[in-house]
């Protein structure tokens, strides 16, 4: 496979809006609508969309009286971006001819999974470069704006997966930080994740155990604080058991 998703002749991204690379260059398709059925094939490659769900996907309830005709012409626009060899007519509908590690969301998905898996067996910072390649993927919402279960569960998962990638990435990059001045950057990006994500727990405990690292236990001891009133307040929950014990460490030294 392939060490970074961008080295390959030809992709999809759907990490954002829809774009072909060719030969490591990434293109825009100009139409909006094209773009849209674009991302929607990419999200089940070599799989056929019927045209219904197809029309479902891109208008809901509310699809033009010309839109099997319209969805024929995107179609025809798709070819001329990617190739009519790789955008397919089947008997039940269309499907993109290419497979799933062609498509950046699944090759990011991949990826995540496999350095959660293999986080404690692999160095932290083999997992880091590859968890920084994967979220750099990263330029906006997936499958945005597609009416489509399948398309939102997928979505969903993906956002979830980035969620962690952030998360495991703030873990590895601590265990290998050998500076001040590592563990300091450790600090400053934990703190930003606590902020954008202020009721998961994992950039919590990365906070904690990065300024346990810089000997600082009261403020160790502030942010746990700080995430207790947080879970209460909004979620109406405690800590894990997981972050009690942490925070148990910090007060018996």
């Amino acid at each position: 496979m392939n060490n970074s998703w961008t080295d390959r002749r030809l992709g999809v991204s759907v990490l954002g809006d829809f774009q072909v690379l060719r030969d490591g260059h990434r293109h825009e398709v100009p139409t909006r609508q094209v773009a849209r059925l674009g991302a929607l094939l990419a999200a089940e490659p070599r799989q056929p969309f019927t045209r219904e769900r197809i029309v479902q996907a891109l208008w809901a309830d509310k699809p033009p009286h010309t839109a099997v005709n319209t969805v024929h012409v995107h179609i025809s626009q798709l070819r001329s971006h990617l190739g009519s060899e790789l955008v397919v007519t089947t008997g039940q509908g269309y499907a993109l001819a290419i497979d799933d590690s062609d498509v950046d969301a699944q090759w990011f998905r991949e990826r995540v999974l496999g350095c959660i898996d293999q986080s404690e067996g692999n160095s932290p910072t083999q997992v880091r470069e590859t968890l920084l390649q994967a979220i750099e993927l990263w330029r906006g919402e997936p499958y945005e704006d597609l009416r489509d279960a399948g398309v939102k569960a997928r979505r969903s998962e993906l956002q979830e997966l980035l969620e962690r990638a952030q998360e495991l990435y703030l873990e590895v990059s601590l265990k290998a930080a050998n500076s001040a001045r590592e563990i300091g950057e450790v600090v400053a990006a934990a703190r930003g994740q606590v902020a954008r994500q202020p009721l998961r727990e994992r950039g919590y405990e990365v906070l904690i155990r990065a300024l346990i690292r810089e000997n600082d236990h009261a403020q160790a001891a502030q942010v746990y604080r700080h995430a207790v009133e947080v879970f209460a307040d909004q979620a109406g929950v405690g800590p894990s058991p997981r972050l009690r014990e942490l925070i148990e460490m910090v007060l018996e030294n």
